[in-house]
């Protein structure tokens, strides 16, 4: 009797353990490119609102995320990355991320020529876009953003 007490107990540390480590490997899976392009997008929202909260025509530079504003339950996500001229907002990957979410971005943004993928210092947006891609981007963000890298352009936000 005494050894299926044992058992019993020895069965159910072995289940723990390994559901704990299902758990930790549902973590560690990447978001899909629609999820990191709603963040992204959710992140351009709070640097605009931060910009038009804070008007400042002569600021040239990136807002910290510790400055941004909250937007719903967004947490400032270490990834992304904003450059602010004026009332022009810029945010960028300064890598391109894994996996790549231009596709989905251009889908949130509607296919604007101002959202797609850095490519030589201009923006290539989706060829369905009701305008031509190639908006000039800023020399900072050109010089902090590779090729293929997500971004996405607001002018005149206040």
């Amino acid at each position: 009797m005494y050894q299926a007490f044992v058992f019993v107990i020895l069965c159910g540390l072995v289940l723990a353990a390994t559901s704990r480590v299902d758990e930790q490997r549902a973590a560690a899976v990447e978001p899909s490119a629609s999820a990191l392009a709603q963040d992204f997008s959710v992140y351009r929202t709070a640097v605009i609102r931060y910009v038009q909260t804070h008007p400042d025509p002569g600021f040239a530079g990136s807002v910290p995320n510790a400055n941004l504003p909250a937007v719903g339950v967004y947490v400032p996500n270490p990834r992304w990355s904003n450059y602010v001229n004026g009332s022009t907002v810029v945010v960028y990957a300064p890598s391109v991320p894994v996996p790549n979410f231009v596709g989905p971005l251009e889908e949130i943004a509607q296919d604007s020529v101002f959202a797609g993928a850095v490519y030589n210092g201009t923006v290539v947006a989706s060829p369905t876009a009701t305008m031509p891609s190639g908006v000039a981007l800023p020399a900072a963000v050109t010089s902090a953003a590779p090729n293929g890298a997500p971004v996405w352009e607001a002018l005149d936000v206040f």
